[in-house]
């Protein structure tokens, strides 16, 4: 991984305005998670967020962008010199916090944020014990985590994923399943799951920006959306989805 980074420190740094104008653009791979997402994170007062496994920094910037004061974390190194690079490009760093650590060690101070949120980064740091405990820990009562994540409840995709994960040795993913969705429960006061793709999970074949593979992914998501309708009973086997999580009680040490 770092030595992946490591090549990315000396190449042209990510164009944030460009990078989320296309997410967000209607057909887009994922387009309307983006969307919903950056529509919460854009609208209230301007907060305290943590960005866990931050990675290159994107999502921190961008956060940093629209106004909110930022702690990114993650556990690379090269990661954090990229997202600190990045950060500095546009002027953002005196509002970003960066720091190399553990989630499932952090060493922050209870009820200190206000969201907690992070790039489909749950399913990989979700398998380390005391992860979803230090989310929690470090909200502020009536603070929210955001999360957009893959699910395991799709047999098919599930089978698809196991030729990634095994073969393709895309290691380092725990999909959540009834086990992560208890552990969630477990912990915070309220966890709601939304946006549920079944049918529109294939979109994974037109992830490319295209003008054929934005109609296929407004039809898969239209399909799916009139399919759920119907047959509600589809809606469990969900293999993606957008998750709100809330704290509203004061941690107790």
């Amino acid at each position: 991984m770092d030595t992946v980074i490591n090549s990315q420190l000396n190449q042209e740094l990510i164009d944030i305005e460009l990078v989320t104008g296309s997410r967000i653009q209607p057909g887009n791979y994922h387009w309307f998670y983006f969307d919903k997402l950056y529509s919460i994170l854009t609208q209230g007062p301007k907060c305290k967020v943590l960005d866990v496994a931050c990675g290159l920094g994107f999502l921190s910037v961008l956060l940093a962008r629209f106004g909110h004061q930022v702690v990114a974390v993650d556990i690379s190194k090269s990661s954090i010199a990229y997202a600190r690079k990045l950060a500095a490009s546009y002027n953002c760093l005196d509002k970003i916090d960066f720091k190399v650590m553990d989630v499932s060690k952090l060493t922050l101070d209870s009820d200190l944020f206000d969201i907690v949120t992070g790039e489909d980064a749950l399913h990989h740091i979700i398998k380390y014990p005391g992860s979803v405990e230090n989310i929690y820990r470090v909200l502020k009562p009536g603070g929210k985590a955001y999360f957009t994540e893959p699910f395991a409840f799709n047999p098919l995709i599930n089978s698809m994923r196991f030729v990634n994960v095994r073969i393709k040795n895309h290691q380092g993913e725990q999909f959540l399943g009834r086990n992560e969705v208890k552990l969630l429960n477990s912990w915070f006061d309220e966890v709601e799951i939304k946006d549920k793709s079944v049918i529109y999970i294939f979109s994974r074949f037109f992830y490319k920006s295209s003008a054929l593979n934005k109609r296929a992914n407004i039809f898969l998501k239209r399909t799916d959306d009139f399919v759920q309708s119907k047959i509600p009973f589809i809606k469990k086997f969900y293999a993606y989805a957008f998750l709100e999580m809330t704290k509203k009680k004061q941690t107790i040490i």
